[in-house]
């Protein structure tokens, strides 16, 4: 499948729409998040394997927000600079979580884990932005032809 390559968004229309996909695709990370956090809770409880839980928490999250960012900053080789509304859209849920987590919560526990879970969602969905970034870089190169002919 041949990625399409823009030098640079020219249009508002291009970044309201991958910005409102970024915000569409972000929504269920709210299920996922919770979803992987309630199996390691359940087995800190159960005495089961808590590294595996976490690792599957922190893999699933990472790789989940890096994949989307990725794929909504593929073809732009500004993906990071301009780019930033996509990945603010697409940790919208994230930062909400916590929002709710400060305002809910009267323990420091809970609002430092949920600090934390945001910094490595914004962290993987800018590492997601970097890698689209260097490949659509890399595209865009063009070989120079050498001044080494054999005639």
């Amino acid at each position: 499948m041949e990625t399409k390559i823009h030098p640079e968004p020219k249009t508002d229309v291009y970044l309201r729409t991958r910005t409102l996909r970024a915000f569409l695709m972000g929504l269920p990370s709210f299920f996922w998040i919770f979803f992987l956090a309630e199996k390691f809770m359940w087995s800190l409880d159960h005495g089961g394997a808590v590294y595996i839980w976490g690792l599957f928490f922190v893999g699933g999250v990472g790789a989940y927000f890096l994949i989307l960012s990725y794929l909504l900053s593929r073809g732009n080789p500004r993906a990071v600079r301009k780019g930033w509304p996509i990945i603010l859209a697409l940790n919208i849920t994230p930062l909400f979580m916590l929002l709710m987590t400060v305002v809910l919560e009267r323990l420091l526990g809970p609002v430092l884990s949920g600090l934390g879970l945001v910094m490595f969602t914004v962290l993987s969905s800018f590492a997601g932005a970097t890698i689209a970034q260097q490949v659509a870089r890399r595209r865009l190169r063009v070989k120079q032809p050498t001044s080494h002919s054999m005639e």
